[in-house]
């Protein structure tokens, strides 16, 4: 018979009780450490809602804050409920404590947009414009203390 060397002295475990509790354990270990992986090297945060920014003509901006591989990130999501192809442009900064924290240094990113599409990205396309590295600028990327702000929204109709 098995002994417990610590809490349970005095009180001898049943034999059966490790073989099948061990399975179990380890089992509901290996369930628990792949749920983990899944969870923190996910794409997207489905808890989080996109958050309608602003709308130019009949092009919407949207985004949300997630986690790429545990590290904070602004997910961008545009849609063009026009009929025509559109280009946008537009700047990026992160507002914390009331400070301004300008991303890509106040340079402006661009996107083609056909008519009726919506383009959204997740942390699988980290080098689209769509994804911002929050955490190469803030250490904090929480909603209600931190604002995501896009300015400089520009939307030119293509021929």
């Amino acid at each position: 018979m098995k002994q417990c060397y610590s809490v349970c002295k005095t009180m001898p475990l049943h034999p059966a009780w490790f073989d099948s509790h061990k399975l179990l354990c380890a089992f509901l270990v290996l369930v628990f450490f792949f749920f983990g992986m899944k969870i923190s090297y996910g794409q997207v945060n489905d808890n989080q809602p996109w958050t309608l920014h602003s709308t130019s003509g009949k092009v919407s901006v949207y985004y949300t804050f997630s986690k790429c591989e545990q590290q904070d990130v602004v997910l961008i999501k545009f849609s063009n409920a026009g009929n025509k192809p559109v280009e946008v442009s537009w700047k990026e900064k992160l507002s914390l404590r009331g400070k301004d924290i300008q991303i890509n240094n106040s340079a402006s990113k661009t996107l083609l947009l056909a008519p009726g599409e919506t383009v959204a990205k997740d942390c699988a396309d980290g080098s689209s414009v769509l994804v911002t590295p929050a955490y190469q600028y803030v250490s904090l990327l929480r909603p209600g203390l931190t604002r995501f702000e896009i300015y400089d929204l520009v939307v030119v109709e293509q021929k």
